[in-house]
């Protein structure tokens, strides 16, 4: 049939009017090489943008579309210090994207009959007291005993090393809350405990000290971090 003057007007398309896998690649509209298609908080289609070589693409959370990142290096090894000489051990400059912090260390041994003291601090400085810790040793017999100052670690003796290991894990980016735990090891016991500390800001350094004036006398410590 032949129309004569204006053509009829023509009806919206429907999805029923389509035919599953009708639409080819070559009917959509060009783009950009490398951009990925995505939805946006609306459910409308979007364009990722495209990443540089080596990223990774990642979600961003529900209502945002994925993004192209960088790849975590993994640990970052600090700079290892001689715990030689001194009262007390700063590591600083840990970047506020830290979630986990070990330190360990090898041979360390005190002037005299302190023990060695674990602490954490923010840019305000390293924090002396808040901390909920239980601590230990087991040599023949256990004892423990509880803390607010920070880990604490038995040497007992200016003749004693030792060599161990300490951990803090971010439990509460809100609150700036750590928890700490260490083991280690001298010639004639073991060490161990626990601890939590909400800190004023955001972590940014974690200090090696003693409980009294002693000072380090042998060996080395360092830090990792990520």
């Amino acid at each position: 049939m032949a129309y004569i003057g204006k053509s009829p007007a023509k009806a919206p398309l429907t999805s029923s009017d389509v035919a599953d896998d009708i639409i080819t690649l070559a009917k959509m509209a060009g783009g950009t090489d490398g951009n990925i298609i995505t939805y946006d908080a609306s459910g409308d289609p979007a364009v990722v943008a495209t990443g540089n070589d080596g990223q990774v693409l990642t979600s961003t959370g529900a209502g945002s579309p994925p993004a192209f990142e960088a790849v975590s290096a993994g640990f970052t090894e600090g700079t290892q210090v001689a715990t030689t000489s001194g009262s007390y051990i700063d590591f600083t400059s840990i970047p506020s994207t830290a979630k986990y912090i070990c330190i360990i260390w090898n041979g360390l041994g005190l002037s005299g009959t302190d023990h060695l003291l674990i602490q954490i601090g923010d840019s305000g400085g390293v924090e002396t007291s808040g901390y909920s810790e239980g601590h230990g040793h087991s040599g023949g017999a256990t004892t423990t005993e509880t803390a607010s100052n920070g880990l604490n670690l038995y040497l007992a003796g200016a003749s004693r090393t030792t060599i161990g290991i300490a951990e803090w894990h971010l439990m509460d980016s809100s609150s700036n809350t750590w928890h700490g735990k260490f083991f280690s090891w001298t010639s004639d016991w073991i060490d161990f405990g626990n601890c939590t500390k909400s800190l004023s800001g955001t972590l940014d350094r974690v200090r090696l000290d003693t409980t009294g004036s002693n000072t380090f006398d042998a060996g080395t410590a360092n830090i990792i971090y990520i």
